[in-house]
């Protein structure tokens, strides 16, 4: 059997004592989270490091997110669905909806109408089309 030394001494913990944050301290958690700070930003703020935030109020950090992006697509929900702000609805679309706009530059010339140039007014001058080139005429040449 080990023997017990008479005049052991208790070891004293190493390091700092465990940080448990106040209950003024995870509602500020979570609002700082909700507004978009970074876990290194909002750990500067209450004091402690950015490990400890993450360690200690991983829960506060995400719902504080996630109640924020809640009420910003709320807002965001009632603008585009109001009629008021076409903008909004039609952003809403894109990104909720799956609406995109056509990068295609050939689709959008090929769907443009027929369109013809020219110097109007200029005397002696008229527009020729030939073969779908147009042309201006000189005086005397034939526009057929």
């Amino acid at each position: 059997m080990p023997r017990k030394k008479k005049n052991a001494k208790k070891k004293k913990p190493l390091g700092r004592p465990s940080w448990i944050p106040t209950e003024e301290q995870q509602r500020q958690v979570e609002e700082l989270a909700g507004l978009g700070l970074r876990d290194n930003d909002i750990a500067l703020i209450i004091g402690v490091s950015e490990r400890t935030i993450k360690n200690k109020c991983r829960e506060l950090l995400d719902s504080g997110r996630a109640k924020a992006l809640e009420k910003v697509s709320r807002t965001a929900h009632q603008m585009a669905a109001s009629g008021k702000w076409p903008v909004m609805t039609i952003f809403y679309l894109k990104v909720r909806g799956g609406w995109r706009e056509s990068s295609d530059l050939r689709l959008a010339v090929a769907e443009l109408p027929n369109i013809t140039f020219g110097t109007y007014g200029t005397p002696g001058f008229e527009e020729i089309e030939n073969n779908g080139e147009v042309r201006q005429a000189a005086d005397g040449e034939s526009s057929e």
